[in-house]
């Protein structure tokens, strides 16, 4: 019965898929025992692995042929009269007693006290130091010689985060990660060949000693390894938000690292780790370096793990106000030159002068929009909407958390703005992540409506999302009107 039910493969399956080795290792065991009692040798569930082939291991599997019987009871109630003895006298022996020796009358000392002339009046005596020579010197139990020097490899600072229990470890792992990865990114397959386990560790990781930009910095070694590796671990750190065992928290650093990540590699911003992943052979001493190439470069490429900054929490919320901002400077000014009259009585509209501010800027090529939409937003779509088509699953059920709802559309409407017009299969893409989203754009145009007239206004947090919902709904209205322009130009 236990076997054959649902419960029971949901429950292997579920200790299989966690990143615990030892929750792991031991839904294995539990999986070949009650498969032992139930199957044929021939049928039964073997997973030839270190794990279940330990002692340990043998013991659990084991405790399935345990048959301990209940025995009888009168033996334990038997009393048993034991034979009493008489004591024995014992005669002690005292040793004779040695006399003690008498001490000889002691003689008082005289004291003799002689004056002596002192001809050292002329000396002046020197003044008592402030401070002893010996009080300088540091106490040899308080100096540590065990300084824990920066990893140089991945391999290094995979030791230095499994190593929970000291301080400096993880401090400094965490301080050099950013930094390492990207530098080894490029150079060797020590980044590609424990990109996932480093993952997994940075995903898991615990603010144990509450460090001061521990959330800042394992975010940012999070983006160091989407940017470095983004065909592999933009999948694989998608995969483990919708299918791994992770709390809201750490399902939403997931999500924000993927956001960052794409902007960065859409070329709309670049960490300040990035001007320090030169390899160092790569690069010249610091003399020449600054004879050919100029103080400038050789300051920007002296930068250390130490001396930067890592992103704050709030990062990706920054990011989407921006965005906000600028997708509604537009419309503002359109709303505003069509209060000031006709364009045809002025000498410049606001709408031009924001589109021309917005030309002025040298934009970088975007050459990662292809990756950005195959490895990341595809995926990042495709797998919400078949976890929320099951109705009443756990992932359904986390999925409408405020929080990571939230989360999720602002890190896909950062990867479309990041993917920009040149996307491969925008269209299909949009129509996707659309039907994911919403039905219908009037469907959309009725829940604005809706939160226009619930949302009163008054607060700050109020009038934003007023103004954001009107922004939003006059963009709808612009969509529609002009595929009814388009569609009228077709039919006539």
């Amino acid at each position: 019965m236990i076997a054959g039910g649902p419960l029971y493969t949901a429950m292997v399956s579920a200790r299989l898929e966690t990143p615990n080795n030892a929750a792991r290792g031991l839904g294995m065991v539990v999986g070949e025992a009650i498969s032992a009692l139930i199957h044929n040798p021939e049928q039964r569930l073997n997973f030839d692995m270190s794990e279940t082939d330990s002692a340990d291991s043998r013991r659990l599997k084991s405790l399935t042929k345990v048959n301990d019987k209940l025995g009888p009871v009168k033996p334990l109630l038997a009393t048993k009269e034991l034979p009493k003895t008489n004591p024995s006298p014992v005669y002690i022996k005292q040793k004779p007693k040695k006399p003690k020796p008498t001490a000889p009358p002691s003689q008082k000392s005289k004291l003799i006290i002689e004056e002596v002339g002192s001809s050292d009046d002329d000396i002046t005596p020197y003044d008592k130091p402030d401070s002893d020579d010996e009080d300088s010197e540091e106490d040899p139990t308080l100096v540590r010689r065990d300084n824990v020097k920066a990893p140089v490899y991945i391999r290094n600072l995979i030791v230095y985060l499994r190593d929970i229990d000291s301080y400096d470890k993880q401090k400094i792992g965490l301080k050099t990660a950013p930094s390492l990865i990207r530098r080894k990114a490029n150079f060797g397959d020590e980044v590609r060949d424990h990109a996932e386990e480093l993952a997994t560790l940075f995903v898991g990781l615990q603010d144990k000693y509450d460090m001061e930009d521990f959330y800042e910095l394992r975010l940012e070694s999070m983006v160091s390894l989407v940017v470095a590796l983004p065909k592999s671990m933009g999948p694989w750190f998608i995969k483990s938000f919708f299918q791994g065992d992770f709390s809201l928290s750490q399902r939403g650093v997931i999500l924000a690292a993927l956001g960052i990540a794409t902007r960065e590699l859409g070329g709309f911003q670049q960490s300040a780790y990035a001007a320090g992943a030169s390899f160092p052979s790569k690069k010249l001493t610091e003399k020449m370096d600054r004879l050919f190439l100029g103080p400038s470069s050789s300051d920007q490429a002296s930068a250390s793990g130490s001396n930067l900054k890592a992103l704050p929490p709030t990062a990706l919320d920054g990011i989407a106000k921006s965005m906000a901002t600028s997708f509604l400077g537009p419309l503002a000014a359109e709303a505003a030159d069509k209060a000031t009259g006709p364009d045809a009585l002025k000498l410049s509209t606001l709408k031009s002068k924001v589109k021309r501010a917005t030309n002025n800027k040298t934009g970088t090529p975007n050459i990662s929009s292809k990756v950005i939409a195959a490895y990341i937003l595809r995926p990042l779509v495709e797998r919400y909407q078949y976890a929320i088509s099951v109705k009443g699953s756990r992932m359904a059920r986390i999925l409408a958390e405020p929080y990571l709802l939230t989360t999720y559309l602002k890190t896909v409407a950062v990867a479309y703005h990041a993917g920009g017009p040149a996307m491969p299969d925008l269209l299909d893409l949009t129509n996707l992540a659309w039907d994911a989203l919403g039905p219908q754009i009037t469907d959309t145009i009725e829940w604005l409506n809706q939160l226009l007239t619930i949302v009163r206004g008054g607060e700050q947090e109020e009038d934003d999302v007023r103004l954001l919902a009107s922004g939003v709904m006059v963009r709808l209205h612009q969509i529609v009107e002009k595929y009814r322009m388009n569609l009228m130009g077709a039919v006539y």
